[in-house]
């Protein structure tokens, strides 16, 4: 397993993660239990996330590489955040300023 780890979730938040602690640290148990993340390592290998009945998170190589599909999920996530500001669904930043 190649460091950094890249976990995606369903609504594409991208978290990157030093070490396997810290990812487990992060991540919660019943995510997982739902399926939540999509997980890569620095390869391109896809990694498997388990929950164990004691509250362990786990994670385990598939020895699958998935490059595409890293790619792909890291375009959508590039995409959606530097997507235009849309009038008519964000906010005008005057009106975020306290009043006066």
């Amino acid at each position: 397993m190649d460091l950094p780890l890249v976990a995606i979730d369903r609504n594409n938040w991208v978290g990157v993660f030093d070490s396997v602690a810290e990812l487990t640290g992060y991540i919660e148990w019943v995510d997982v239990l739902d399926g939540e993340y999509q997980l890569w390592d620095a390869a391109g290998r896809r990694l498997q996330l388990r929950a164990t009945d004691d509250g362990r998170i786990e994670v385990a190589s598939t020895c699958d590489v998935e490059h595409e599909a890293l790619r792909k999920r890291l375009t959508e996530y590039i995409s959606a955040a530097t997507a235009p500001l849309s009038p008519a669904t964000d906010q005008d930043p005057r009106d975020l300023s306290s009043p006066t």
